[in-house]
């Protein structure tokens, strides 16, 4: 799944020091006409995580920013150099977003550069952050928009939930909730799931407004004809599109909130239904 390749590797880069050639920490690597510090990491991590981990290592520290041709091949090289980095076979965040429906990097820094692969940056409401090609594409170092996570255990961003929920079987899907009945016995069940700490989290539905941002519907096409929401929901902000139900420690149990999709706190368990046999 498309999602899951950019999630393999990642570049952070600190403040350079010097104008021509900065002095960088060891195990960070520069060059001449290179402005800043950079160093390839091989953990595998959400985008969000990646960000906060290259901001731990310093002063100026953030998911790389590329600002021309040169510094774009240099980044694939380093890559390419970095012992155990398997850069030939993997993918990696750069700090390239559209969080605030424009594209900008993670670091302020001007976007005077772009370096897309045929038919980027796509333009759906779901990939929001970017990725270098590796060097064994057809496009190496080019630029791919890209889901910010996908998920590990049980708990998992809102689309790759739903991917995960079309996976299980015929009429796969996060759940769709019709009656008061049903949406109380969905609370029930969640909480008497093993393991499922339900009682302390909430968790994702199949309402959004991913497909019309003028109205919520149910990801499996179903009828509307039911709803939950707690007061002053459903959000009309222009990053909350997915809806998830508050859990039973809640002030308002069962009740429904919108939540932003993929952003990196946004990271919950799951109700799947598939059709009956």
């Amino acid at each position: 799944m498309e999602l899951q390749i950019a999630l393999f590797l990642f570049l952070s880069t600190r403040a350079a020091s010097s104008a021509s050639i900065p002095t960088c920490p060891n195990g960070w690597m520069t060059g001449e006409f290179l402005p800043k510090c950079y160093k390839f990491f091989t953990q595998r991590m959400l985008w969000h995580d990646a960000d906060q981990l290259c901001q731990q290592q310093g002063p100026g520290g953030h998911l790389v920013s590329i600002h021309n041709r040169f510094e774009n091949n240099a980044v694939i090289d380093f890559a390419t150099d970095t012992p155990g980095s398997n850069s030939s076979e993997a993918w990696w965040w750069i700090g390239f977003n559209n969080f605030n429906n424009k594209f900008a990097w993670i670091d302020d820094s001007p976007s005077d550069f772009t370096n897309w692969a045929l038919g980027e940056p796509s333009n759906t409401q779901i990939e929001n952050c970017a990725c270098m090609s590796d060097i064994t594409s057809d496009c190496p170092s080019c630029w791919h928009m890209r889901g910010c996570g996908t998920c590990n255990n049980q708990r998992h961003f809102m689309y790759d939930a739903e991917n995960f929920c079309v996976s299980q079987g015929p009429g796969g899907h996060l759940v769709s909730i019709h009656s008061r009945f049903e949406n109380n016995a969905l609370l029930d069940l969640a909480a008497a799931t093993p393991g499922s700490e339900a009682g302390e989290a909430w968790f994702w539905i199949g309402m959004n407004n991913l497909r019309t941002t003028s109205s919520y519907t149910w990801i499996d096409g179903s009828s509307t004809d039911f709803t939950a929401w707690v007061q002053g929901e459903p959000s009309q902000t222009s990053i909350e599109y997915c809806a998830c139900m508050e859990d039973k420690k809640s002030t308002c149990p069962s009740c429904w909130r919108t939540q932003g999709c993929f952003s990196c706190q946004d990271f919950r368990y799951f109700i799947c239904q598939i059709n009956g046999l």
